[in-house]
């Protein structure tokens, strides 16, 4: 039998064949796919740290990427960092946070020290309290009572107590215990799989975990200040939902609803506490040696470039990223370290 592949047998074959063809290519395609899917390693919430740009906020993220690779500024276990401006015309912010995509907001406070003509009007919408009030907005003393109760309670030699967060200590750490932790958390991970690559990982592990130990006394140091006259204007303090009660109309069926919102922070000690970092502030306790924080983000539609109003949040995501929430704070640490000298005294 003549079975000779000549180019006019190869165009007949093409020519009454061609649908398998692109049916078989297809095959191919998704079958590639699939395995390069299961065999990839799945980000976890912490792993994929995002910022936003709020729609009223400009910024360069390639800088601020550049600052947080400079500075080293996340663990090992952060594996991506990423950036999203939102648009006025498509906040999808709302939608991104149900799957909890997303650790940081950068918005404004614009009018936040306005006030209204006449006392019976409505105070002004302040665009960082709204914010707070309708996305996880995540208090800074909480975050760092969080972050330290994290630190002890899962790293540190049993019976320490929290007189180890007032100066940096490497003996406090149990190196057993972050070998465990690292061992059960990362079980599944294609990263470790032998165990010469899970030692690597324990030593990994160790340094995240001083980091945080250091980064953790930095932001101490930041919130002792946030009742000091010296620092005046760099902590955006409020009450959760106050804003809400506040701006509903006098008959509203609402309104008791929001008010005993209100009355239950207050009562469970979350009144006027610090929600966000107002960045301008911060060139208050600069030099020429620091950058301006302006150079990293600005309002929208301001007269001229400065970082006036311009506020850092959190998303308090703790119950999903247990190890990772506290990536938030080396990123405001690393803001303030960039961009001030408050930290300057701290000795570590």
């Amino acid at each position: 039998m003549d079975n000779k592949i000549t180019k006019r047998r190869l165009s007949d074959f093409l020519a009454y064949e061609w649908i398998l063809m692109i049916v078989i290519s297809i095959v191919a395609i998704v079958v590639w796919e699939l395995a390069y899917t299961i065999g990839a390693v799945r980000l976890t919430v912490g792993q994929e740290f995002k910022f936003y740009y709020d729609q009223t906020i400009m910024g360069d993220s390639s800088v601020l990427h550049d600052l947080f690779e400079d500075k080293n500024t996340f663990s090992y276990d952060v594996l991506s960092v990423s950036s999203e401006s939102l648009t006025s015309e498509y906040n999808v912010l709302a939608t991104r946070l149900t799957v909890q995509e997303g650790d940081i907001l950068i918005t404004d406070c614009k009018g936040i020290d306005d006030v209204p003509e006449n006392p019976e009007d409505k105070p002004k919408e302040i665009r960082a309290k709204t914010m707070i009030d309708n996305y996880y907005g995540y208090s800074f003393e909480q975050m760092l009572a969080d972050g330290q109760k994290y630190l002890l309670d899962t790293f540190m030699k049993d019976n320490s107590t929290q007189s180890v967060f007032d100066t940096y200590n490497e003996s406090n750490l149990d190196q057993a215990k972050i070998e465990s932790v690292f061992r059960a958390r990362m079980k599944k991970d294609n990263r470790f799989r032998k165990e010469s690559q899970i030692k690597d990982g324990i030593k990994l592990e160790t340094e995240r975990v001083k980091q945080l130990y250091k980064e953790l006394i930095y932001f101490e140091e930041l919130l002792s200040h946030k009742n000091d006259s010296a620092y005046d204007g760099l902590f955006l303090k409020y009450t959760k939902y106050e804003q809400t009660f506040n701006r509903l109309d006098e008959n509203s069926e609402d309104k008791e609803y929001w008010e005993k919102a209100v009355q239950e922070e207050k009562d469970n000690g979350r009144e006027n506490l610090v929600y966000a970092l107002k960045v301008e502030g911060l060139t208050k306790h600069a030099t020429t040696e620091h950058s301006n924080p302006s150079k990293y983000f600005t309002v929208r539609g301001a007269e001229e470039a400065t970082a006036k109003d311009v506020c850092i949040m959190a998303f308090n995501f703790r119950s999903y990223q247990p190890h990772l929430q506290y990536e938030c704070i080396s990123f405001i640490n690393t803001i303030v370290r960039e961009c001030s000298n408050i930290y300057d005294n701290v000795n570590i």
